[in-house]
């Protein structure tokens, strides 16, 4: 027969652990963009890429060059899920 043991919290220390939490500050968002809000933030000048004739894997690779680091295919996705 297995033995389950509770453990029984004080009073002061609910309201220690209540004021604790109250006393936390809102934590700051990070700065910048992750890669997929980064795509959908440059999706009117991908399209405009596309339109003039570059393929995904061009725009990918001319992104990569940029410093935004993306395959084709992960491209693909984010443009997808921007719709």
């Amino acid at each position: 027969m297995v033995v389950k043991i509770t453990t029984v919290y004080s009073v002061e220390t609910e309201k220690k652990a209540r004021s604790t939490l109250k006393g936390l500050t809102k934590k700051p968002k990070p700065k910048g963009l992750t890669l997929q809000e980064l795509i959908q933030v440059l999706k009117t000048d991908i399209n405009a890429a596309r339109d003039a004739g570059y393929t995904l894997a061009e725009i990918a690779s001319t992104l990569s060059a940029s410093g935004v680091e993306i395959k084709e295919n992960t491209l693909k996705q984010y443009l997808r899920e921007a719709k």
